[in-house]
């Protein structure tokens, strides 16, 4: 029965100081209790504690958004933080009050391998993305895989390279907001909201954000015919050029351009795969 106990040990967070993300049981989700983001040598050695606002007891939901996958940030956000701090301590998940109970061990035993199967399934199911529709698109490859990591916030947006700790400012440089994530630079930012005003594409369709770039991106293409998510999609990778431009070279297209230009390679594009 050891390793039942063992499989259900995890920390209740105090103050956090005694806990760190990546290695330690923490996170209110069995089996495991820890992140399914990657640590990918993200903040080695960080504490739960670096995760909480002290003056207001609370979390730092930003830095949590920027640093986990969106499946990890809302459990954490969720787990209760008290009004004042406290020493972290060790629980047994399974009973209410902390400590190890021989029945519920039994039947939690007995459990533990559908539980498992559950988590792993979870974590592959719950994203419903149709990813032989967006293979499917007549697009360019390249454009397929932009999209690809588009969903898997994977683009260098200034939030992933401070995530990724690069010294870079966190503002957007097409608009000078002072966040710059992956919605920013393909949906909320100015000049991206003139481009799609541009695009003869159903605004109420491409403006209703979801949980997340991969349900949007999904949301989207659910909601276009398929010739308008062609588009769509070209003119999201060419907002993403046109934004490195500007990035590295100090030059930027309008938002007119962009259009045109998108209009101009998904056609020269369809002409010679006919």
């Amino acid at each position: 029965m050891s390793n039942e106990a063992g499989d259900g040990i995890r920390w209740h967070i105090g103050d956090g100081r005694s806990v760190q993300v990546w290695d330690d049981k923490w996170i209110t989700r069995p089996t495991t209790f820890q992140p399914i983001t990657p640590k990918n040598g993200l903040c080695p050695g960080l504490r739960v504690a670096d995760l909480i606002d002290e003056a207001t007891r609370s979390w730092k939901t930003e830095h949590i958004d920027n640093l986990f996958w969106h499946d990890d940030a809302a459990v954490i956000k969720a787990i209760p933080i008290g009004c004042f701090s406290s020493l972290d301590t060790q629980v047994w998940h399974y009973n209410k009050n902390g400590s190890f109970n021989v029945k519920y061990a039994y039947h939690i035993a007995c459990r533990l391998p559908s539980l498992r199967n559950n988590q792993v399934l979870g974590h592959s199911s719950e994203k419903k993305m149709n990813w032989n529709a967006i293979w499917k698109a007549r697009v360019p490859n390249k454009i397929k895989v932009f999209l690809w990591r588009v969903c898997k916030e994977a683009i260098p947006t200034t939030s992933n390279l401070i995530r990724r700790t690069c010294d870079v400012k966190p503002v957007c440089t097409m608009c000078g907001a002072p966040y710059e994530d992956s919605k920013h630079a393909l949906l909320k930012c100015f000049f991206a909201r003139q481009a799609w005003a541009l695009a003869d594409l159903p605004w109420a369709i491409i403006s209703q954000w979801r949980d997340g770039m991969e349900d949007w991106i999904d949301h989207v293409r659910k909601g276009l015919e398929r010739d308008e998510f062609n588009f769509f999609a070209v003119l999201c990778w060419m907002l993403w050029q046109n934004r490195n431009k500007r990035v590295m070279e100090n030059k930027h297209s309008s938002p007119m351009e962009v259009v045109a230009s998108a209009r101009s390679f998904l056609q020269y594009f369809q002409n010679c795969i006919v």
